[in-house]
């Protein structure tokens, strides 16, 4: 009986036993496979092989220690690299180069740039891009500087560190559609999705078609768009009412400014090949000339011409203004701001000038005042002198107010010849057409600026 028990007891253990490793083996996690690495041959300035053999032999042993990576081993590199004729030397960091070295190789990560010896240490300048997602994932550049011990073991493994802290890797991105049509209607390779406005943030990468439909006027716009890591939010934008069309302003003189609705867009001549349909109210201002105002109205998709020529203004005529009033002469030929800087130093001239003269008088009246009381003292012969010396003096005071508004009157009148000279002098000269000079000179020649493109032909009958 005893014997019976202990065997089931055994029989038992053993089949717990068994069940206990078929569990333990059941709940174990799949190994996560490792990522390959591959290192291109990084770029030594200043460096020597040996040095550089070190460095890169330390940032492979940092890279195997810090997670699941398999490194592919320099030798290995290079013997990929010959096998497929690409080269090893040059400088590889960029996102393109790095993607097609990952791919050749067949790793997961690429890693490549440049090690600097630099007086006060060593800088790095590297680059971790990944090969399927195509872009740069992480960078770091900086300059390390202390003893050969202290960079290979501590600031070396912690700059590496932070290269390899990759972000997660995207795989989907945002895709917004807008519309000015009410609730248009969005389709995504050829699948109605929904209607305007519409979006999905979780767009897979590649290129898409997106139709939008506008119902109500039977309208439908297709744009061809591509999603890429690089750029993972996109937004469409199909608009239905607002509709462009070109415009082309020519005319003379050339370089004259051009206001559309009010907002300054250019000088003669002018293009523009997407305007919205409407009216416009198109202002043409050149210093010298009149102001030219045309409307116009663009209202298809075909090219609309506008020719404003603008018409000379009168340099006599100015002069003559500026006569009158200094500056208003300037101000009918555009020149504003001496118009409005010559009335105020003529204004301050005539005004000088009345003030000198008030001052002249009060010094004469003065005068006149210490003259009697040296009269008086002569009779009485008392202080005669003291009476005599103020007199002087009065009389030199309304000498010097005399002088200095005489001055002031000379220089009023001749800024006031200076304002007419340069109203008339200054006029701007009229601004031709470039070529009437030269049909004056060969008149076989002819010309037509007809949509801003310069066409010359010559005739045979002169």
């Amino acid at each position: 009986m005893g014997l019976l028990l202990w065997i089931i007891s055994a029989v038992n253990y053993a089949s717990l036993r068994a069940q206990a490793i078929s569990d333990s083996v059941l709940s174990m996690p799949n190994p996560i496979p490792a990522q390959r690495m591959a290192i291109h041959p990084l770029t030594l300035i200043n460096l020597s092989d040996l040095v550089g053999r070190k460095l890169d032999s330390r940032i492979r042993i940092i890279i195997k220690k810090n997670g699941n990576y398999f490194v592919f081993s320099a030798d290995q590199v290079r013997e990929i690299l010959q096998s497929q004729n690409l080269s090893t030397q040059s400088n590889c960091k960029s996102v393109d180069c790095l993607s097609a070295f990952g791919q050749n190789t067949g790793a997961d990560f690429g890693i490549g740039g440049e090690i600097r010896l630099l007086p006060n240490g060593y800088h790095f300048d590297l680059n971790l891009v990944g090969t399927v997602q195509k872009r740069r994932m992480n960078h770091v550049s900086k300059t390390l500087t202390s003893d050969w011990e202290q960079l290979i073991n501590i600031q070396l493994p912690d700059l590496i560190n932070k290269l390899l802290e990759t972000p997660k890797t995207v795989i989907s991105g945002t895709l917004i559609v807008k519309s000015d049509a009410d609730s248009a209607i969005v389709y995504v390779d050829g699948i109605l999705v929904g209607k305007t406005p519409y979006a999905n943030s979780d767009m897979s990468f590649g290129s898409h078609s997106v139709r939008v439909v506008n119902t109500s006027e039977f309208k439908e716009k297709i744009q061809k768009i591509l999603l890429t890591p690089d750029e993972p939010i996109l937004t469409v934008v199909s608009n239905f009412r607002f509709k462009l069309g070109e415009l082309y302003v020519s005319g003379l003189p050339y370089g004259a400014s051009l206001t559309l609705n009010d907002i300054r867009v250019g000088a003669i001549p002018y293009k523009d090949e997407k305007v919205f349909w409407g009216e416009y109210n198109i202002i043409a201002k050149h210093i010298g000339y009149y102001d030219q105002e045309l409307t116009t109205q663009i209202n298809g998709y075909e090219p609309k011409h506008v020719e404003l020529v603008l018409k000379y203004k009168n340099r006599y005529l100015a002069m003559f203004y500026s006569a009158l009033l200094p500056g208003w002469g300037q101000a009918y030929s555009g020149h504003y701001k001496r118009a409005t800087l010559f009335p105020i130093i003529y204004a301050s001239g005539i005004l000088a000038s009345l003030f000198m003269n008030q001052q002249y008088s009060d010094a004469l009246k003065t005068y006149e005042e210490k003259r009697d009381i040296y009269k008086a003292s002569i009779l009485l012969d008392e202080r005669i002198d003291g009476a005599r010396t103020d007199m002087d003096f009065a009389l030199d005071e309304a000498n010097n107010k005399r002088l200095i508004g005489l001055t002031a009157v000379a220089a009023t009148t001749l800024f006031w010849f200076y304002n007419l000279n340069d109203a008339l002098l200054g006029f701007p000269p009229r601004i031709r057409d470039p070529w009437e000079s030269e049909k004056a000179r060969f008149p076989a020649l002819s010309y037509s600026t007809t949509n801003n493109a310069l066409l010359i032909t010559l005739n045979t009958k002169f």
